[in-house]
This record gives C-alpha cells, structure tokens and sequence, in this order.
C-alpha cells in the first residue's frame, strides 16, 4: 500500500516553499488572500452596497485605462459592514 497522498502533496509543497525567498513566500500568500477575496465578491449579494453609488467610472486616461473615483461621503461607515465595502470594490475594479 502506498503512503498517504496528502502528506506526500505537504512534503513536496515544504520543499518547493524552503527555496523561495521571504519576498516570494509574501506575494504568493497575497495573491491567495486576493484570490479568496474576489471569490468571495462574486458569491456574496452586494446590490445595497452598489444601491449606494460609491463608485463611479468618468471614462479613461490618456493611456487608456479606466478611472475609478470612489466617493467615500456615500458609505455611512456607522452602518455599513467596510469588510462588504471592500468586496463591492474588488469586484468593481476587477471587471
């Protein structure tokens, strides 16, 4: 019988981790927590947050790429979970 797959898969991703800098081991734990984000913001239902019109596009700049102007005095901070705020952004910059 051969070993448990599991704890192969852990041994060969120690290995590959113990050859990565700090720097390397930091984006790619970014780039999960973005990752876990932006899935999040397209499973979560954010329309009152959208309802509140805290993000707008007035077109785009002279290289082409898309202005966001995020209008703070829209989100009543008091009431509002931020953490969903985040997510509506995410989503909003991401598409």
């Amino acid at each position: 019988m051969e070993g448990d797959p599991d704890e192969e898969r852990v041994r060969q991703l120690t290995q590959m981790r113990e050859g990565m800098s700090r720097a390397e081991l930091e984006s790619e734990r970014a780039a999960a927590m973005y990752a876990d984000y932006l899935r999040r913001s397209h499973e979560e239902d954010l329309s009152d947050i959208a309802a509140m019109n805290i993000i707008y596009s007035p077109g785009d700049d002279a290289q082409g790429r898309k202005i966001i102007v995020v209008v703070a005095s829209h989100v009543p901070a008091s009431t509002v979970d931020l953490d969903r705020v985040l997510l509506y952004l995410i989503r909003s910059m991401d598409t």
